[in-house]
Parts: C-alpha cells; structure tokens; sequence
C-alpha cells in the first residue's frame, strides 16, 4: 500500500487548501477588538458583493465618501451638535473641501468618474469611431494590431494588460472569440455577476457569517 507523501510528512493530517471566506476574514488585524472584528468582517461582505455586481474601486470610494459625510452629519444632528462642514470635516477624516463639495445634492446623482477597467473599455469600443464600423457597429477586432483589442485596451484599460481585460469581458459573456481568434463585442455594457433574484440570498448569506463570527 502506497503511503501519501503529504500525509506522512504531517503525521496523517492531509493539509487542505484554507477556506477563501476564513482567509478574508484572518486579515483581520491581531488585537482588534469584537466591535472591530464584526465590523471589518461587515465590509468584506459589502466588498464582495460591490466587486461582483460590477462596481470598481471608484464606486465604492466614491459611495463611502458620500455616506462619510451623511451618516456623519446625521450623527452631530442627533448628538444636538452642529452639522457644519468644519465639524463634518473634524469626525469623518475627510477635508473640508471635500465635505463640501459631497455636500451638493447634485453630487449623488452624478456618474462615477471613474470605472471598472473592462467597462471603460468595452464602452470605448461602442464609441469610438476608430473602432466602429459604416454603420457604427462595434469593429470585430484581432487581439493585436494597430486597430485591435490591445490598442484599445492600452488607451482605456489604464495600467490593466489586455489579457487581464479580456478574460474578464469573456467571463461576463460581453466579448466572444471567433474561431479564428478574433473578438466580437456581445454588449454593450458589463451585467452583474450575480442574477438579480440571488442578490438578496448571497447578501442575506455574507451577513449572517459576519455576525456568527
């Protein structure tokens, strides 16, 4: 009888590949309190949700700003302090300008300046007449070239190599490789990893281990 390597070496112990969930959740720095605790573990869960419905680093920066300077507003008001933007400024972190500026009911309704990298650039090429063809349809594109997929992802996929956008746009069904190598843009935009009818489910699942921790 052939003995397991990896077995023996660990005295019958098979060392298993550790949980993802458990690594995500032994980032948690040593000595932090139970508050502490619940709360990092809370933002995994809002991270990973953010990360699969699509939103980039921008989205969620931006949102955490705006509810910075909400919930912190709301809290001097309840406290009977004053909500001005110094005092804002002085609980949140944030600079005054910057609390000014969120402070615009206008802002909320503003666009996020900036994207996930794949949705930059399967927009580019919904776009840009470079890459359109008569008709304004997205060009069918070879991966390299001048007019190519690695053209386009050089001017709008920021520091991201194309192969790292492509398999992402892949994965989300919005790109389709021909047999003969080139790419066919699906759609026009990038939809949510997750279905819609699962988006209460996974949320309901994500917070109720962060709490059982």
């Amino acid at each position: 009888m052939k003995t397991n390597k990896i077995t023996e070496r660990r005295g019958g112990n098979v060392k298993r590949p550790p949980d993802a969930r458990q690594v995500a959740f032994d980032t948690v720095p040593p000595g932090a309190s139970a508050m502490d605790r619940f709360l990092w573990r809370a933002y995994h869960c809002v991270v990973r949700m953010s990360l699969r419905n699509g939103w980039s680093k921008q989205d969620i920066d931006r949102v955490v700003r705006l509810e910075l300077v909400s919930t912190g507003s709301e809290i001097l008001t309840e406290a009977d302090r004053p909500a001005r933007g110094t005092d804002i400024a002085a609980l949140t972190g944030l600079s005054r300008g910057v609390v000014a500026r969120l402070s615009d009911p206008q802002v909320k309704h503003l666009k996020s300046a900036g994207s996930r990298p794949a949705t930059a650039v399967l927009a580019a090429w919904h776009e840009n007449t470079a890459y359109l063809d008569e008709r304004g349809k997205p060009l069918v594109l070879p991966t390299k070239g001048p007019t190519s997929f690695a053209s386009l992802v050089f001017q709008y996929g920021r520091d991201v190599t194309p192969n790292a956008i492509l398999k992402d746009l892949l994965s989300a069904g919005a790109v389709r490789r021909l047999k003969d190598g080139r790419l066919r843009a699906r759609r026009r935009s990038i939809l949510p990893i997750i279905p819609e009818a699962d988006y209460l489910n996974d949320k309901e699942r994500g917070c109720r281990t962060a709490g059982a921790h």
